[in-house]
């Protein structure tokens, strides 16, 4: 592993089951197919099978999609009521998951009723797949291991944990899921439980009940497609931006719930850095008390090989941090130090540090990792990819995003673009190619001509984007097509991209 201060990059698991996982998921990302996939699901079942799905043509990867939705249908239902909620379990309805079965709530969620019984004190975790305890049973959730240690020791208070999380939902979905259902839930405190790609786009639900982010041509954070890092974090404007507006809507809910005096707190659960929550809560200006998952509960044994997650003894750990937090908090009886990783300090503001200058750091060494200063396919990872494309062969949607380390006094990009084999009626066609920036960013727009050879393009590079971290080179075309990909849409080749 590689270290910084606090910082811990983890190796790729290279154990046979993770080989396949990452080359499910790793498809999953190149071809755009299993997006349709029941979410996690189908990636879980397909990797414990053993298939390499690299190894596959398009016409087979198709037809492993459709056999698998035959045998897995989907478990979501499109939440149309509340769009920003973006989806829900049916409600009422069974759902088979490979590590659980259970009938959905009234509100389609992983709950009991809900109905809260006199004299209840209801505490509403908000959050995604690591709050909804993804990979383990609801018994074993931390929500749920929080509610048996409150009901133990919060004399007096007879506690409920209800959990208004879903795997694959973003900060938009979750704080929209809050207020929609709010009066009906009627939380005593909440508890919001911030994941490291909270910052992503949110899944649409296909008509067979699964989900996916293709097709989105703009996203509830304000790109002009659907975002997806690839990695737990990287310093560029556009990510960065994505994470303020993200906690500018906590922001405002705490402040919505303190208007009706609800108390609050925040547990930064999944993989956060300390000195990252500490800038973007100190940035926006949140009152909530809040607790961080420490680095070694993180990593290790503590985290399941099979779906990236808490095991069932991390999410016992967690429930007992986020009691000690809430007890000291709202004044409940606190049980004594552990004498481990579990004794975790609240912090009430962030500490006095400089915040920035550490999260700058500490984004730095990830994108040092993992963003090239050039992108050449089929070399580049799809750890540069943060949009609907191909890494290996540069193919993209209708709208995408590369990621570009900027190297120390380069001045423009010289890219080149291709036309889409078989896509004859297409072209020519008009691509957009912008770089944001703090003060406005650079753009071009050039036509992809319907004949000749590669097609080059320059575009200025902002002044105000750092040496070292990485450009959000985002391309738009006019329209796509499905030639060569089945029904996913592809505009243009993006076949380098160089600085000069």
């Amino acid at each position: 592993m590689r270290r910084y201060a606090e910082l811990v990059v983890p190796e790729p698991d290279r154990s046979a089951a993770g080989e396949r996982f990452l080359n499910v998921l790793l498809a999953s990302a190149v071809t755009g197919l299993l997006a349709a996939v029941v979410f996690a699901v189908g990636w879980y079942r397909a990797a414990t099978a053993g298939v390499r799905l690299e190894e596959l043509s398009v016409e087979e990867r198709q037809q492993l999609v459709e056999e698998v939705r035959e045998t897995l249908p989907g478990v979501y239902v499109d939440a149309w009521f509340e769009p920003r909620i973006g989806y829900t379990f049916q409600p009422g309805a069974p759902v088979e998951l490979p590590y659980d079965t259970f009938v959905a709530d009234e509100l389609g969620y992983r709950n009991r009723g809900v109905d809260k019984p006199p004299g209840t004190f209801r505490v509403v975790f908000v959050g995604d797949s690591w709050t909804f305890g993804h990979g383990v049973e609801a018994e074993d959730s931390f929500p749920a291991a929080f509610e048996r240690l409150a009901r133990r020791h919060a004399a007096g208070v007879e506690v409920e944990a209800w959990t208004l999380a879903l795997s694959g939902y973003n900060a938009v979905n979750q704080i929209a899921a809050l207020w929609f259902f709010a009066e009906k839930l009627a939380p005593d405190a909440v508890v919001f439980c911030p994941s490291t790609n909270d910052n992503d786009s949110s899944y649409s639900v296909l008509p067979e009940g699964s989900l996916t982010r293709l097709g989105k041509l703009a996203d509830e954070l304000g790109d002009r497609h659907h975002v997806s890092y690839r990695h737990i974090g990287v310093d560029s404007y556009r990510y960065r931006q994505r994470w303020r507006t993200v906690f500018e809507l906590y922001r405002d809910a705490e402040t919505r719930l303190d208007d009706h005096g609800i108390p609050s707190m925040f547990f930064y659960v999944a993989h956060w850095p300390d000195a990252v929550v500490h800038h973007f809560a100190a940035e926006a200006g949140l009152r909530s008390p809040y607790l961080v998952n420490p680095e070694p509960l993180r990593t290790g044994g503590w985290i399941g090989p099979e779906h990236g997650h808490g095991t069932p003894a991390a999410n016992r750990v967690y429930g007992r941090i986020v009691y000690q937090g809430l007890a000291r908090w709202l004044g409940w009886p606190q049980l004594p130090p552990a004498g481990d990783a579990s004794d975790v300090e609240l912090y009430r503001r962030p500490p006095p540090g400089d915040w920035q200058t550490a999260t700058a750091a500490i984004l730095g060494v990830y994108t040092e990792r993992f963003i090239d200063e050039s992108f050449e396919p089929p070399q580049a990872t799809d750890k540069q990819c943060a949009g609907p494309m191909s890494c290996k062969t540069g193919r993209i949607g209708r709208a995408s995003t590369v990621l570009v380390r900027r190297r120390r006094g380069a001045e423009r990009l010289a890219i080149e673009l291709a036309r889409v084999p078989g896509a004859h009626y297409l072209y020519p066609l008009d691509v957009s190619v912008s770089i944001p920036s703090p003060s406005g960013g650079t753009g071009v727009r050039t036509t992809v001509p319907a004949a000749g050879g590669v097609h080059g393009v320059a575009i200025e590079i902002p002044s105000d984007v750092p040496p070292g971290t990485a450009l959000d080179v985002v391309f738009e075309a006019d329209r796509a097509t499905a030639a060569g990909e089945g029904k996913v849409a592809s505009s243009v080749l993006v076949r380098s991209i160089r600085q000069l």
